[in-house]
């Protein structure tokens, strides 16, 4: 059966290989989309077996033969009101007779051919605090503009008018997110945590997701690297509909976290970035706003304690960003051997002029050598220049270590990539926990000195901040954003690889020197420079 002209599909049931009824939607075509699976529609089921329906009002949103939630429609909680969406009427029809007898009385149906959906939705609604919504994707996704409309009705907006008292933090194991959490605390801001890694099916992530929203009221999402988004839009889709304004600070290029995210961004998201010149690209993905946002420090636990004396001469803390880091990158795309040759002479570019057009001189180089990118190839091209990027960060890292290995150079973490990429000789050391061992680390190094990454064009990276809060040395690359956010005083840079064994060796010999430059270092980056700050500005800029 179908509803109307408008509809391109028509409604088909069959026998699964099971002997369990299944449905279909099929196309004039010959192509078809299946509400359920072709041998046992029933295993369906197991595929939800961990939702829980919490709440009082309960939305389902698509039902096809309900074989999903037939378990977990016998535990709704019996003061629970269910609203049945399908854009089949017959289908809505079958789903009332497969419900619980106690429940059906309780349920209301709202089908395509239903016009009086508004006034449906308002009564269910009445009397109810927490709304819960499951969908059937297969149903959803054929007719999404349907379900929308109906959703659209459930939204309950808010602005936020004042710093917000709740937030959302989207959390796991990523740099800056148990910091902010520290910071909204220290704020008196109170934070109720998404565990995004935790929830493997998106239908217990969905769950999760309305659940905390409804029941913590937070005023603000905030997440780091747009990290606990889906790349079906599931969270920006529940925070739009509350009218929950979301702040994504990116710490890393937005480029490639944003390219299966597109979904996500909407009118109520603000985005902050740590480096300036991703702001245009930003302002063109349909942010609400996009804010510069520097690093910063985390003075609780990274603190001067002594050190009982540098024991080493010079060192460098961070990976070689070769061998795995860059492995990982072309696991991302469709590798060509072509590509390599291409990688190495843009990358030689990019250390000559950070603030290249890669892209431009990408498709150029492309063209010259016939080898085949289509402009509108916007997931190779994004791939290919993140590892030409980092491929000229792991060129600038090597320059800068080899030339400091006579003078007994020492790295910490990645050692077989060190090693791979300068000599066995060079002294290495084993990766080092950044929660609990980076500031012991940079204590027991006179001479800390930076490499920044190569997207990072004029931005700070997470050194420039660490090293003097906890009391030790940081002789710096230069980046202009040194001068906006530190006086004279308050760093030490080099302009060239060429210049690091005489400035090691000059602020070596100079401690009285280096004491001078971390105790003003510091003291601004405490002023200005903390979480606490950072997370502040998010709050006054929403």
């Amino acid at each position: 059966m179908t509803l109307s002209a408008d509809d391109p599909f028509k409604l088909t049931y069959f026998t699964a290989q099971s002997g369990a009824l299944s449905a279909r939607l099929d196309k004039e075509d010959g192509t078809s989309l299946h509400l359920h699976s072709l041998v046992d529609p029933e295993k369906e089921a197991d595929y939800f077996a961990d939702l829980q329906l919490w709440g009082d009002r309960i939305v389902l949103a698509g039902y096809g033969l309900g074989y999903h939630l037939q378990r977990a429609l016998t535990s709704v909680n019996q003061d629970a009101a269910v609203l049945l969406v399908d854009y089949y009427e017959e289908l809505a029809g079958r789903a009332l007779e497969s419900f619980p007898a106690p429940l059906r009385g309780r349920v209301t149906v709202v089908s395509g051919g239903n016009g009086c959906r508004h006034e449906q939705v308002r009564a269910f609604l009445k009397g109810g605090r927490y709304v819960q919504i499951v969908k059937h994707p297969p149903s959803f996704h054929a007719h999404e503009d349907f379900y929308r409309s109906v959703l659209q009705i459930l939204s309950c907006g808010r602005p936020l008018s004042a710093p917000p008292k709740a937030m959302m933090l989207m959390q796991g194991d990523f740099f800056a997110e148990q910091e902010l959490r520290q910071a909204a605390e220290e704020n008196e801001t109170h934070v109720a945590s998404f565990f995004y890694k935790k929830w493997e099916s998106m239908s217990c992530y969905e769950s999760q997701l309305q659940h905390l929203i409804q029941t913590e009221g937070p005023e603000i999402i905030v997440s780091v690297n747009m990290l606990g988004f889906d790349g079906n839009g599931i969270l920006a889709e529940h925070t739009s509909r509350a009218g929950i304004p979301s702040a994504v600070w990116f710490v890393d290029d937005p480029r490639p976290i944003v390219l299966n995210r597109r979904k996500c961004i909407t009118s109520e998201m603000v985005a902050f970035s740590w480096e300036r010149a991703y702001i245009p690209w930003l302002q063109r993905q349909g942010f609400a706003s996009v804010h510069y946002l520097p690093l910063a420090a985390d003075p609780h636990r990274l603190t001067p304690e002594t050190p009982g004396g540098n024991r080493i001469r010079c060192g460098f803390v961070g990976s070689s960003m070769g061998g795995r880091f860059l492995n990982d990158i072309v696991a991302k795309f469709i590798w060509k051997p072509e590509y390599r040759m291409l990688a190495d002479e843009l990358a030689a570019q990019v250390l000559l002029k950070p603030q290249g057009e890669v892209d431009r001189h990408i498709m150029d180089a492309c063209r010259a050598r016939m080898i085949s990118l289509p402009e509108h190839d916007e997931h190779t091209r994004t791939w290919l220049r993140s590892y030409i990027l980092h491929t000229a960060s792991m060129l600038k890292r090597k320059k800068c270590i080899s030339c400091l290995q006579p003078s007994g150079v020492e790295t910490f973490g990645d050692p077989a990539g060190w090693r791979e990429l300068c000599g066995l000789e060079l002294i290495t050391h084993p990766d080092i926990d950044y929660r609990t061992g980076i500031a012991g680390c940079y204590r027991s190094i006179a001479v800390n000195f930076n490499i920044t990454s190569c997207q990072m064009p004029s931005a700070l990276n997470q050194r420039v901040f660490d090293v003097p809060a906890c009391g030790s040395f940081l002789l710096n690359d230069y980046q202009t954003d040194l001068d906006e956010l530190f006086t004279k005083d308050e760093y030490v840079a080099y302009n060239s690889h060429e210049e690091l064994p005489e400035k090691v060796e000059f602020y070596f010999r100079n401690e009285q020197l280096r004491e001078s430059v971390i105790s003003s270092a510091r003291k601004r980056i405490l002023n200005e420079h903390t979480y606490l700050h950072r997370l502040r500005t998010i709050f006054k800029s929403l």
